[in-house]
Parts: C-alpha cells; structure tokens; sequence
C-alpha cells in the first residue's frame, strides 16, 4: 500500500509542477533559445544559397571554357583538311591525241625511186647486222709458257721431300742448344743428324713452332710440332 501511496503522490506532484505558472527567468530564456534557433536556421538556409549559387557559377563558367576549347580544337583540326584540299594540284587537262610519227610523214613524202633506195640500204644494214651478230668470235690462242724440263724435276724431288718431312712423327723434344734432342720416329735424333740418306736431308735446327730441316742444295722444309 505505500508503494501505491507514493506513486500517487508523485503522479499529484507532477500535475501541480505543470500547472504553475513559469518563473520571468525561465520564460525570457525560452524565448531567447528560440531566437537563437532561428538566427542559425537562417544562417544556415544563407549559406546554402550562397553555396549554391557558386556551384551554378563555377558550372557555367568551365562549361563555357570547355565549349570554347572544344571549338577551337575542332577549328585546328578542320584547317589542315582545307589546306590539304586547296594544295591539291589541279587535274592536268587530257593529253593531247597521238602525234604522227615523223618517219610516216618522211616516208610518204619520198618518190618511188627514193623510196627504193631507202628500202635497199635498210635491208642492207640488216643483213650486215645479223652477219656480225652470227659470226662466231674467234678468241685468241692461249701461249702457255710450259717451264723447263730440269725445273719441273727440281719441283717434283721439292714437293716430294716435303711430303717426307710431313711425313714424319714426332714424339717428343728436349729443348737443350745444341745438344737438343728429338724423338722422331721412334728413335732418337740430334741437331746435325741425316734423316734421309737418299736425299741428304739433316735435321738443323727448331723454333717455337716447327723442326727445321736441309738438303745439300741449302733448301729449308719445316715440320711443325
């Protein structure tokens, strides 16, 4: 039961507290907060126009730019085309109808025997032509001096000592001056030692590439190593 007491009290209290009269000060603060609210809500629908109002300005602004941008390069691209078309060379005016040949007009303004004549020395000329053009060119005799006897030998017994010299094997060499020594052919040779009787062919010498060798007539052949 006091809890229904209670409740109400408080239910009778709330009805008195909204039927008194307000104070002076809480009324005039009321009034005050209403005014503010509107100043802002004024302010508020201003700056918006004043947005607006810029967005429609700027809008129209770069749109006017981007048309004329759009004029001009379409100006720049149409100028190259009329200037291409006034360079255009004119049609050249249809040649002229075939001259006659010269040769006709001569020919037929030459007598009979003239004419002949010209016949005649034309056949000529043709039969003189095709004569030179068949007549089979007679190239000259070739002269081929053919070397002496003893020099075609000198060459052969030349090409074929070298042919023994490259013949040769060589198995290894001890590099010492003169008492150097090389293993040709399975035995062992020194520097001044025929290799060859038949053709007194000796071993001389070396270099960093080939072993030298010399016949009697002072005609050096290299073996490379």
């Amino acid at each position: 039961m006091s809890l229904i007491n209670q409740a109400l009290k408080l239910e009778q209290q709330k009805r008195q507290g909204a039927n008194t009269p307000q104070a002076p000060m809480v009324a005039q603060f009321a009034h005050r907060r209403q005014n503010s609210n509107l100043a802002v809500l004024l302010i508020g629908f201003t700056g918006m126009g004043m947005l607006l109002a810029a967005s429609v300005t700027a809008i129209f602004y770069f749109g006017n730019g981007f048309l004329e941008q759009g004029n001009q390069d379409l100006a720049r691209s149409e100028a190259p085309a009329q200037t291409s078309l006034a360079s255009a060379p004119a049609p050249s005016p249809s040649a002229p109808a075939e001259q006659e040949d010269p040769r006709e007009s001569i020919l037929t303004s030459l007598t009979q025997e003239e004419l002949s004549t010209v016949q005649q020395m034309l056949a000529e000329r043709e039969k003189r032509s095709a004569s030179e053009s068949t007549a089979p060119a007679t190239a000259a005799p070739e002269t081929q001096e053919q070397p002496p006897a003893d020099t075609q030998a000198k060459l052969s017994t030349i090409s074929q000592i070298q042919d023994i010299v490259d013949a040769y094997s060589i198995q290894g060499i001890r590099k010492a001056g003169k008492d150097t020594r090389v293993f040709l052919n399975g035995k062992i040779r020194r520097i001044g030692d025929v290799i060859d009787l038949e053709h007194d062919l000796r071993l001389v010498g070396f270099t960093e590439t080939d072993l030298v060798f010399r016949t009697a007539d002072g005609r050096n052949y290299k073996k490379a190593l």
